[in-house]
């Protein structure tokens, strides 16, 4: 399969002002090393320096899958995009307006991409052995671990999940990174509700999204984008 073939079926959805796309990185070891062609020498240096050969095509195929998107929106070929980082560690794009990010889990991504608004996106594919209630403290303000265990315990797993991946969303929003506490603010896990946030100085909207069965994923934009 050629690249264009790829990107012609691309998962892809909008969600307010915010484009959305998502696929497998799973893909044909012809697709990617063509990928590979378009990354910058330091990008392909992060991807030999990873020891598994799947993790290495992963990210190889996630750049890659990037830069073909924002190479469709600015005119500009994908080895051409050059980026910059904010404080801490969050990528922009050099002379465009154009926001986005990035996330993957297992053998997905998800990109978002705004024109009007810093974003946030957060994928995580749901695990059923993970023993969420010894984590519950690291994501969890009080009053959300409060209702949390009110819960039946089969619904407890997705619940963490979806309230972690809006954390998540919220945080590289604003370009907090790991800097941000999560238990220090509040978001909720009602599945088609939207969350209003306070962070940075600024007023947040998040909301969860549909990407694919066994995945949790959350967007985040300023209030009034979404």
């Amino acid at each position: 399969m050629s690249i264009s073939e790829w990107l012609s079926e691309l998962n892809e959805k909008q969600v307010g002002s915010v484009h959305i796309w998502w696929a497998s990185l799973d893909q044909p070891l012809s697709l990617v090393e063509n990928m590979e062609n378009c990354l910058s020498a330091e990008e392909v240096d992060r991807a030999r320096r990873l020891i598994r050969p799947r993790d290495r095509e992963r990210f190889i195929v996630s750049r890659g899958l990037l830069r073909y998107l924002l190479s469709s929106l600015t005119g500009k070929k994908p080895e051409s995009l050059r980026f910059q980082y904010g404080p801490y560690g969050k990528p922009m794009l050099q002379g465009y307006d154009w926001a986005f990010n990035l996330s993957h889990s297992h053998d997905y991504v998800c990109i978002a991409v705004s024109a009007h608004s810093p974003v946030g996106v957060d994928l995580e594919r749901i695990r059923p052995e993970m023993e969420v209630d010894k984590l519950a403290d690291l994501v969890m303000s009080a009053s959300e671990k409060a209702e949390w265990i009110q819960l039946q315990e089969k619904d407890r797993q997705v619940a963490f999940f979806r309230l972690w991946t809006r954390k998540e969303a919220v945080v590289k929003a604003a370009g907090e990174g790991l800097s941000r506490s999560l238990p220090g603010f509040s978001v909720g896990w009602q599945p088609d509700h939207y969350e209003h946030v306070d962070c940075e100085g600024a007023q947040w909207e998040v909301v969860s999204i549909h990407i694919t069965p066994g995945y949790e994923a959350a967007l985040c934009v300023r209030k009034g984008f979404l």
